[in-house]
């Protein structure tokens, strides 16, 4: 058993450390939130500055991700603990948790970071005011 539950979390860590890696290279101005300090190898979450993340989120149906923690999902507010990190309020507002299960499979992660990016320039656009 104690073989299988390291081997799981191994590769979330794997998992995980792929995808932010990816998207730190491919999405400029991201950043991974508290990502220094000791966390869930089945967890992140990163900031991209410049839109809203609710919108974002609504974009990518196909991708199960969030813009709270799993305890306060259903909460309208911005994140107590982002807040309280003292990140800027465009960090926090752009910020989405990715949680990675058992199941996740290296194939799902690469459809994220196939989605997410031209995702983020969409609504980063979106967001801009427009010049006249």
């Amino acid at each position: 058993f104690l073989d299988t539950w390291v081997e799981r979390r191994l590769t979330a860590r794997l998992l995980r450390d792929r995808l932010e890696v990816e998207l730190l290279a491919r999405i400029p101005e991201t950043s991974v939130n508290g990502g220094g300090a000791p966390r869930l190898a089945t967890t992140t979450n990163l900031s991209f500055p410049g839109l809203s993340a609710r919108a974002l989120l609504a974009e990518l149906p196909e991708l199960a991700l969030s813009t709270a923690s799993a305890c306060t999902s259903a909460a309208p507010e911005p994140s107590h603990v982002l807040t309280a990190l003292g990140l800027p309020r465009e960090r926090v507002d752009g910020s989405v948790r990715f949680s990675l299960g058992r199941f996740t499979t290296a194939a799902e992660i690469e459809r994220t970071l196939e989605l997410l990016p031209p995702a983020v320039a969409r609504q980063r656009q979106a967001e801009r005011p427009s010049v006249c």
